[in-house]
């Protein structure tokens, strides 16, 4: 905190909300209490103080290659260019294991995936697992960088959602409360990062996540006659792909600024003053 620059009243501040802290469960039907014990290590669950300091904590994670930090869950990401002899991922690693082990922490090999080979890592001696597609925040990222998985997922993760719409269909709920439950708790789902995948969907996946607004479009007015374009303007919806659309030239929108902090994944702008050449 100190290289950070954290003022030192700060430091001090927050040294005494964490020393000596002691806790005690209590069992309310029978009002009794446990013994009294001390925190050694960790922060109290629910304080703003928790996050912070905890991204503060491993401001210095710098394995040596690119890497992205999201809370407690940290990717290390090597560029081959195809000229290269080897890969450098085995030393970066162990750069992670020294930090982990100078900071008094411990990576969980068994959570710890790698994908693209070569070569195999090790962690504690025990081997990291190879897959070839993985969950990471969210999203499923494939070797093959294609969507099917990721698609596959949402199909299978929205379609029991769908049946408790259905339920809740058959139970009485106006088209009103069935709409709002669709979009907070399905529709919010299948838009879940969708700048990322979005723009490499094919037309048989975008279909396909299609589908399944058309499924609750069908549920929520309990009818088939009207066509799909028709029940969406009825319920004052827009297609799937209409609001991936829009979200992506948001969020594009958003980035070209300069001070966003994405700013920096974007190429050069072109120079205005160049011509196209024309070969003779």
């Amino acid at each position: 905190m100190i290289t950070l620059n954290v003022p030192q009243f700060a430091i001090r501040w927050l040294f005494s909300f964490l020393k000596h802290r002691i806790q005690r469960v209590k069992l309310r039907s029978f009002n009794k209490f446990s013994d009294w014990i001390e925190f050694t290590a960790g922060m109290p669950q629910g304080t703003w103080l928790g996050p912070l300091t905890f991204v503060m904590y491993i401001d210095d994670l710098n394995p040596q290659c690119v890497v992205h930090k999201f809370s407690d869950d940290t990717t290390l990401t090597e560029i081959l260019p195809s000229e290269a002899a080897h890969s450098q991922m085995p030393q970066y690693v162990d750069n992670l294991l020294t930090w982990s082990k100078n900071n008094c922490m411990v990576i969980n090999s068994k959570k710890t995936k790698e994908m693209i080979p070569p070569p195999l890592l090790t962690i504690s001696n025990n081997p990291v697992q190879r897959v070839t597609c993985f969950k990471l925040l969210g999203i499923n990222l494939c070797n093959d960088l294609r969507w099917d998985a990721h698609v596959d997922a949402l199909c299978s993760k929205v379609a029991s959602r769908s049946y408790f719409l259905k339920l809740l269909k058959h139970s009485g709920l106006s088209a009103d409360d069935l709409l709002c439950f669709y979009k907070s708790v399905i529709r919010s789902v299948l838009e879940y990062g969708s700048v990322v995948w979005h723009h490499h969907l094919t037309h048989a996946q975008s279909d396909k996540l299609e589908a399944l607004q058309k499924r609750a479009v069908r549920i929520i007015l309990y009818t088939t006659i009207l066509p799909y374009i028709t029940a969406l303007g009825y319920l004052k919806l827009e297609s799937l792909e209409h609001r991936r659309t829009v979200a992506d030239k948001k969020f594009f929108d958003g980035i070209s600024q300069s001070y966003n902090c994405l700013h920096h994944i974007l190429p050069p702008p072109r120079d205005t003053e160049l011509v196209t050449r024309v070969s003779e």
